[in-house]
């Protein structure tokens, strides 16, 4: 069987998936797609349309011996490993061509305590799942803020999400992991057990193994928040922008705040003066009760009072749902810097930025996240985004057709380039909104000590780097 090397690991061509697949199925719970099977093309196709990968292989666990029987069966393959929680980050990491895709879509359980306020989640477990079980009683945690993005993915690798205020981001909201190592091993990972695996699953999960339970912190919700947005024009934008962090670090912890440079579509939801032109759309959930929310609300609203104003009282849930319209599968590109100040230079170079996505005919939009009082982190994790001061800019542009790649990556690149040169951009990256693979950009974002025990963990918990479809950390030696 031919071999080729890639990643520091060695890996044979899917030569005889068909033959060498028979040996997993035995005992297998799940699901198994080769191609040509029915829904090889579905469960293949990403969400991020850019890529279209191959696998000779996938394989669907519905529970942890599943998965400890795909990653022995593919490392004796000699297959490369595509792991999939919720498939949608924008890289393409959760495919491969002629490897192994394991995905844990089938894997979606979430098991609520009430009293102890906290939850059990499956490693495909999405928002959606989490949101809908969590408020039976009450409760809430953090997500991503869309309810198809699995909570073992954002939250393993950082996860701001309507809840940060509150909570913090989702990788301080985990008590306790399940991990499945290169070996197929298995072990519970708290910060009492293992603190030093314990910090770096935090941050840099998909680095170690397959997680396939997570133990997360749920906090309690009234039946009806707060939350919507809050439209201004390119005129009021820069105004607004410049005491976002301020405003987002002084107003209660129920309440969290960030904004989206876009450009206003042609609805008659917004005034048709504003068609086609760039604007600031911030989106606000509030958390606590309706007075408190109002008086958190009130000196935006007077201050900058908005062209359009869609805030209103509904369920979490519901309002989760509503997101989702926001993002659908096509083609996608998103990059990512730190500010460590949100000033004028920063606000001029995001108007410029708004200006030229306008002009491209693309859709997309300047994400724009104020850390304010920053994360209450209390037990260290290797994420070192959202500290008090900061603010993260994404770049996200969405299309259809191939020929507008390199428009739609130009983009971003020229943005972020330009904000680079205000000198207010810091080395920490949120890896979760970052699709380009730049091993020294990561290496400076973890900073140098980091690193180096990300690379000794890295080097003990999978010497071959048999997990290398990912933001990467190389093993030591």
């Amino acid at each position: 069987m031919p071999r080729r090397e890639e990643a520091g690991i060695v890996m044979t061509q899917a030569a005889e998936p068909a033959e060498s697949v028979e040996t997993l199925r035995t005992g297998f719970n799940g699901e198994i797609i080769l191609p040509g099977d029915p829904g090889y093309d579905a469960h293949r196709a990403h969400f991020n349309k850019v890529y279209d990968k191959h696998p000779a292989v996938i394989i669907r666990p519905v529970g942890t011996a599943d998965v400890v029987a795909a990653v022995r069966y593919a490392r004796s393959a000699g297959l490369e490993i595509a792991v999939s929680s919720g498939g949608k980050h924008g890289s393409g990491f959760s495919r491969t061509d002629g490897g192994a895709v394991i995905d844990l879509s089938l894997m979606r359980g979430v098991h609520v305590d009430p009293d102890a306020r906290t939850a059990w989640l499956q490693g495909g477990a999405n928002g959606g799942d989490l949101q809908a079980e969590a408020q039976v009683h009450g409760l809430a945690g953090v997500i991503g803020w869309m309810r198809g993005t699995a909570v073992g993915g954002v939250n393993l690798h950082g996860g701001f999400g309507m809840l940060t205020s509150k909570l913090g981001f989702g990788v301080d909201t985990i008590l306790e992991l399940e991990l499945v190592t290169a070996d197929g091993q298995v072990s519970r990972v708290t910060n009492e057990s293992d603190p030093e695996l314990f910090w770096a699953l935090r941050g840099a999960a998909a680095n170690f193994g397959i997680v396939t339970w997570v133990k997360q912190r749920l906090t309690p919700v009234p039946p009806e928040i707060v939350a919507g947005q809050l439209l201004y024009s390119a005129e009021h934008a820069p105004a607004v922008l410049s005491g976002l962090d301020a405003y987002a670090a002084q107003v209660s912890e129920d309440l969290t705040v960030f904004g989206s440079y876009t450009v206003v579509p042609h609805d008659p939801d917004y005034p048709e003066e504003m068609h086609g032109r760039p604007a600031l759309l911030l989106t606000v959930v509030h958390i606590g009760d309706a007075d408190q929310a109002a008086d958190d609300l009130k000196p935006l609203r007077e201050k900058h009072p908005p062209a359009v104003d869609q805030v209103a009282s509904m369920g979490l849930y519901d309002f989760i749902c509503s997101m989702d319209a926001y993002i659908v599968a096509g083609r996608q590109w998103y990059d990512t810097v730190e500010l460590g100040r949100l000033d004028e230079p920063a606000i001029s170079a995001l108007e410029r930025g708004a200006e030229a996505l306008a002009a491209t005919g693309l859709e997309g939009e300047l994400i724009v996240v104020p850390y304010g009082r920053g994360r209450p982190e209390t037990v260290p994790s290797a994420v070192t985004t959202g500290r008090a001061g900061t603010t993260s800019i994404v770049t996200g542009v969405y299309w259809q057709e191939p020929e507008d790649d390199a428009r739609a990556e130009g983009w971003s690149t020229q943005v972020l380039s330009e904000l680079r040169e205000t000198g207010r951009v810091v080395d920490s990256v949120y890896g979760n909104m970052a699709n380009p693979v730049d091993p020294e950009r990561d290496r400076r974002s973890y900073g140098e000590e980091n690193w180096n025990r990300l690379r000794a963990l890295k080097a003990k918990y999978d010497p071959e780097n048999l997990f290398h479809l990912n933001h990467n950390i190389p093993p030591a030696g």
